[in-house]
């Protein structure tokens, strides 16, 4: 690890306080658009009765496939 001077050294602490503050705040974002996420999903559910399901395959030389809700996008 690099030392530098008692300045050079309270910067970086400072400058590492913030890189926690933003990753706590991502974090909190990330959180949220789950619960929204989530919401959408038993939302559609409740509406529909249950996810109306398309077949889609990756365009790509052996694409896998999978099951998307043609409602809320829901992957399955």
């Amino acid at each position: 690890m690099v030392k530098g001077n008692n300045e050079q050294e309270d910067i970086k602490r400072e400058l590492y306080n913030k890189i926690k503050e933003y990753e706590t705040e991502v974090a909190r974002c990330k959180n949220k658009i789950d619960e929204i996420n989530n919401i959408i999903i038993h939302t559609c559910i409740t509406q529909y009765g249950e996810h109306q399901f398309k077949r889609e395959v990756e365009s790509c030389i052996y694409g896998e496939s999978y099951l998307i809700c043609k409602n809320c996008g829901y992957e399955y």
